[in-house]
């Protein structure tokens, strides 16, 4: 299962200082979260110790939604001959789908 830290610490984007204009106002360093993915065999609750993040050493994981749904469009595209005005244009249509040759409901084609 896919998983992105999910840490507190911020890690600076630019290093550079914080800059104050003639007003007072303050302009700090453009920060973001470390975001750090990761693949691991378990939950997170399932580790004795969790793992420890690569860049900024915290033990705060959760699921990386946007990997996951990425791999999912990945595998669910199908070039088979379900759809024949789609496959000689070369459309890809969902795998599984009504017409698609791996449709469970469509085993009789083959017997």
């Amino acid at each position: 299962m896919r998983y992105q830290c999910r840490c507190l610490a911020r890690v600076v984007v630019r290093g550079l200082p914080p800059r104050v204009r003639a007003s007072g106002h303050v302009y700090r360093p453009t920060t973001k979260p470390c975001g750090a993915r990761r693949s691991l065999r378990r939950k997170p609750a399932q580790y004795i110790q969790q793992p420890q993040c690569p860049q900024c050493g915290a033990r705060n994981w959760g699921l990386d939604r946007y990997r996951i749904r990425r791999e999912l469009r990945i595998q669910e595209k199908c070039y088979c001959s379900g759809y024949p005005e789609m496959a000689s244009k070369g459309v890809p249509h969902r795998k599984g789908s009504r017409e698609c040759d791996f449709h469970p409901d469509n085993a009789h084609r083959y017997e």
